[in-house]
């Protein structure tokens, strides 16, 4: 009977060590999908402080390039914090490339934590749940 205390335990504390990370966040560079953004995301849906910035760069003509940024707004307490565009097809040719910052505050440290990625393909792949 103790053992199977012991394996409830294991397995509570497994879920909610889990639940207690569920930060992931992804940038994508989609023009045949519309898609080129980056987006925070808090699985648990409780709601994080995030910040979200989508830099894509685009093509000015005469071989000149710019970076344009999208950002998500401004600090939020959300559970998904999107900067990019999406469906935009006429745009989006113009552009090759994003790099994504995703920041998030974190309360138990108090402190700004911030994650970067370029990318230059669709990588849903690289969303991982815990990827934070």
């Amino acid at each position: 009977m103790q053992r199977v205390y012991k394996t409830i335990l294991v397995i509570l504390v497994s879920v909610l060590s889990s639940q207690a990370y569920s930060i992931g966040y992804v940038s994508r560079d989609c023009p045949a999908a519309g898609a080129k953004e980056s987006i925070s995301m808090d699985w648990s849906q409780r709601g994080e402080m995030f910040y979200t910035e989508s830099m894509q760069l685009a093509k000015r003509g005469a071989g000149r390039y710019e970076w344009v940024k999208f950002t998500s707004g401004g600090w939020q307490l959300t559970w998904r914090s999107y900067a990019g565009q999406v469906l935009n097809y006429i745009s989006n040719y113009y552009y090759s490339g994003v790099y994504g910052y995703h920041y998030r505050y974190n309360r138990i440290t108090r402190r700004n934590e911030q994650r970067s990625r370029y990318v230059t393909s669709c990588n849903l792949l690289t969303w991982g749940v815990n990827n934070w």
